[in-house]
């Protein structure tokens, strides 16, 4: 049986950095990675309207990266419940890169997505 996939976006400052972590968190998560699976990322607020708003696949889960204070994390969490008020988020602490390195950021991804509440759609 085959599972439906689980879109995820990212709101990061640097497009390639969001890629490589989410790349390296879904390996890290070996078979349990629940079928996530990472299909844009946008760089600034007024872009993640756009992809939110455009994409063909409403993604089911938000990851917000640490460049992003956390007024400017709330703001992309209400821009994107606004359009799909399911959508599962991560916001990432912020400064937590400066502080820890991508260890920490892949740290901390790993037991928040594990631990994320995603919206099944075929219920």
């Amino acid at each position: 049986m085959s599972k439906t996939p689980i879109y995820l976006i990212s709101v990061n400052k640097t497009p390639e950095r969001a890629a490589l972590l989410v790349g390296q968190l879904l390996d890290s998560l070996d078979n349990n990675n629940h079928g996530i699976v990472h299909i844009a990322n946008a760089s600034t607020l007024q872009e993640l309207e756009v992809v939110v708003d455009t994409l063909v696949y409403p993604p089911g889960i938000l990851i917000c990266s640490s460049q992003w204070t956390a007024e400017e994390q709330d703001q992309a969490v209400t821009i994107a419940k606004a359009s799909l008020s399911n959508i599962g988020v991560i916001t990432i602490p912020p400064g937590l890169d400066v502080r820890e390195g991508s260890e920490g950021i892949l740290s901390f991804l790993k037991g928040a997505i594990q631990n994320l509440e995603v919206a099944d759609d075929s219920k």
